[in-house]
């Protein structure tokens, strides 16, 4: 297996890790002109490519040749925009570059995660979707007694899209 994604401050280029080679090219918009160049030198050469869209998709189904893509969509950044970045940035996003970009992959294979995003994928015209729960086995443990003071917790990364003022706030209101 082969992982090809950003580099990353500290990190070697390339690696061995547990027999999954790394490679580490470009930077935060880098990362999509250097995976189009490997996808397209390697051409031919694995069983199947698997395209992350996190936003931004990387197109390999139009770098691969012959090689089978299939897409993995978590979902649609739609909302996102408004989080992550400025003003102009989120309108050019949301309405001129998503609705471009999404309906590139209506003849890809397309793995998501919840019937909301299926939802939000097919009415970008995708049609070759794949409900496919995320999921894990959590051990059992004791759960401690609820404590005498309101208690919160709060799991995500902490960007503005994750809301986690929101949790400060009835936090505070409790």
């Amino acid at each position: 297996m082969t992982q090809v994604s950003a580099a990353v401050p500290g990190r070697p280029a390339f690696e061995l890790h547990d027999g999954v080679r790394v490679i580490r090219q470009g930077g935060r918009l880098g990362v999509y002109h250097a995976v189009r160049r490997y996808l397209g030198a390697s051409s031919g050469r694995f069983d199947v490519v698997v395209d992350a869209v996190n936003t931004r998709p990387f197109f390999a189904h139009h770098h691969v040749g012959d090689t089978p893509v299939v897409a993995l969509i978590h979902q649609t950044a739609q909302e996102v925009w408004a989080h992550e970045t400025p003003a102009p940035v989120a309108l050019v996003g949301r309405y001129l570059l998503e609705p471009r970009w999404l309906p590139a992959y209506a003849d890809v294979p397309v793995m998501t995660v919840s019937p909301s995003s299926l939802e939000s994928l097919a009415a970008f015209g995708l049609s070759r979707l794949h409900l496919v729960p995320e999921g894990v086995e959590v051990p059992t443990f004791d759960i401690p007694a609820k404590a005498a003071v309101p208690t919160v917790v709060f799991c995500g990364r902490l960007v503005s899209m994750k809301r986690p003022g929101d949790a400060v706030e009835a936090f505070r209101r409790s």
